[in-house]
């Protein structure tokens, strides 16, 4: 009786811990999907830093953005995954935030983060914020996407006069500290 005891509970831990990973691989898995809403707007991305056509004078450049959730009457919404790329780079995931139950992800997600060790030269930054929309009257989902793109460049020709002007000068004072050492001897 023990035996069938103990096996009865490992069986039920094993399958409870089966369930965890179902729901921790799809959080929404009590939805039905289907395809966006006729009209849907999809969530807001603001850029604030860098601005396009800036140009830095540093190889780092500090990112500031914000995304706010769509508004979607009768839905509930929430910012759900927010990534950049670089240069068209592999996206790299800077917000993820899944649960299915009423208040889940994030009705706005804002953020800075730095981007290092840039090349000189022009880059694109790309934001991409993916929303989810659902509704608890009829157990249905759908996501929408957004993104906003951003062109700047890392100190190049811009500079390029003063990065001269500042080498003339330095070579101009060599050139006359050589001259007026000559001249004492």
């Amino acid at each position: 009786m023990a035996l069938i005891l103990f096996l009865g509970l490992l069986l039920s831990i094993l399958a409870a811990m089966e369930l965890v990973e179902i729901v921790e691989a799809n959080p929404f898995f009590m939805f039905d999907y289907i395809e966006p809403i006729p009209d849907a707007i999809p969530p807001t991305i603001t850029i604030y830093n860098p601005m396009n056509s800036a140009i830095s004078s540093s190889d780092i450049v500090t990112v500031s953005l914000n995304v706010k959730k769509p508004e979607q009457s009768g839905w509930i919404s929430s910012v759900a995954i927010v990534e950049y790329s670089l240069d068209n780079s592999v996206p790299v995931q800077i917000y993820c935030y899944m649960w299915p139950n009423e208040g889940s992800g994030t009705p706005e997600f804002g953020t800075n983060f730095s981007l290092y060790l840039l090349s000189a030269g022009k880059h694109s930054l790309n934001i991409e914020a993916v929303a989810a929309v659902r509704s608890w009257k009829t157990m249905e989902i759908f996501w929408l996407r957004s993104s906003s793109m951003v062109f700047f460049t890392v100190g190049t020709e811009a500079f390029r006069p003063a990065i001269t002007s500042i080498v003339l000068s330095v070579a101009g004072g060599i050139v006359l500290l050589v001259h007026f050492k000559k001249r004492k001897h």
